[in-house]
């Protein structure tokens, strides 16, 4: 209901080969999609789930969102004859993305949702990226290995115009029986806020694959990572540098069976974040780790294939909005999610495929806020 929207896509590529084992490609991407820029939906005053109907959403009929992307790309690829590949990639996306919106309030009793605020935004994103990787087999003591060698390098930059509500809340929506026109489209002032922020960074990055027994294959690699930004938002500036991050990634993989194979990995992450807190310090790079075990084969020749895994990630200083100063961030503190997933697909026949999934996470904060404490979400998906 009050909800609707439409995409248009055109795409295109040229792809030759310049020699017998080098090929080029280009390509070119352009996208506009309109919608309706959804802020969710509430929840009761002490934080319980509303029930609802699926298609409830109290939208205002000027509530709305549209994304342009245009994506320009070019690869070259060289094949050597021990079947080793030499492939660089460049890529250059420009993004924009306009929207008006109504944020949702917890209801009354009775359903009606009051206080309300609403903004809206007008962003310019682009993003220039280069890779550049060397894949080789390597052969020694009567088994083929692996090796992966590669550079990368990227720069974005993001300007946004954001404009708050114009004044003192008005109007009510009911959310069980909304009126997308029981509030007028305030006068929005684009100024009132510059967002201005760029971000350049690279790194190398490796994998080394060791089949040291027929069926066991170990894994070992990691990311070296450079990375600063700096920029302007609210008024505030902020600039912040991380250098020499190592991030490393291991696994082994045991064939149980010629269809079936265990594994087990483990890896760490960096992510930096362009988010800042009302001090306007940089919300630090987001960290932690990953470890999963799990299982992966198939049946009846390829037709049928299963996996399933648990995992545990311990996720600290993920930028999360601050509740009480609009614009800005606060660190999330650590939090620890663990569970398990399973997935089973099959080709029912030559033009079907099915697919079927099961998953379940538990989500605890070990340090935080006493609020964040509390919080203990179990997340379910068939």
């Amino acid at each position: 209901k009050n909800v609707d929207g439409g995409k248009k896509l055109l795409y295109g590529t040229l792809e030759a080969d310049v020699a017998d084992n080098t090929t080029v490609s280009v390509g070119a991407i352009w996208q506009d999609v309109k919608s309706v820029l959804s802020r969710g939906l509430p929840t009761w005053a002490d934080g319980t789930l509303i029930q609802l109907p699926r298609s409830a959403m109290p939208v205002l009929h000027w509530n709305r969102q549209r994304m342009e992307t245009r994506d320009y790309f070019a690869e070259l690829e060289h094949r050597f004859a021990n079947q080793a590949v030499l492939k660089a990639t460049v890529r250059r996306t420009e993004r924009t993305n306009d929207g008006k919106y109504t944020d949702p309030t917890p209801p009354d009793a009775t359903g009606w949702m009051t206080g309300l605020t609403s903004s809206a935004f007008e962003r310019k994103d682009t993003d220039t990226s280069g890779d550049l990787y060397f894949n080789t087999p390597l052969h020694w003591g009567g088994r083929t290995h692996n090796l992966l060698l590669g550079t990368d390098w990227r720069e974005t930059r993001a300007l946004a115009h954001y404009a708050p509500y114009p004044g003192p809340p008005t109007g009510r929506i009911n959310l069980f029986d909304p009126d997308p026109h029981a509030i007028a489209e305030p006068s929005f002032n684009m100024n009132a806020n510059l967002g201005d922020t760029t971000t350049k960074a690279h790194g190398a990055y490796g994998q080394l694959r060791v089949k040291v027994l027929d069926a066991l294959t170990l894994i070992g690699g990691g990311r070296l990572s450079w990375w600063k930004s700096a920029g302007e938002s609210w008024g505030v500036k902020s600039n912040y540098k991380a250098s020499s991050e190592f991030t490393p990634y291991a696994a082994a993989v045991y064939q149980l069976a010629p269809s079936l194979s265990a594994y087990g990995s483990y890896s760490q992450i960096f992510k930096p974040q362009n988010s800042r807190t009302v001090g306007g310090d940089q919300i630090k790079p987001r960290t932690g780790a990953q470890i999963e075990f799990g299982l992966k084969g198939e049946a009846m020749d390829g037709k049928l294939q299963y996996s399933a895994a648990v995992f545990r990630i311990t996720d600290q200083n993920r930028a999360m909005a601050d509740p009480a100063n609009q614009g800005f961030s606060i660190a999330s503190g650590k939090v620890r999610s663990q569970g398990f997933e399973t997935e089973v697909r099959g080709r029912l026949t030559p033009n079907w495929q099915l697919t079927a999934g099961y998953a379940y996470t538990t989500t605890k904060y070990l340090v935080g806020t006493t609020a964040q404490q509390e919080r203990d979400w179990r997340a379910f998906c068939a």
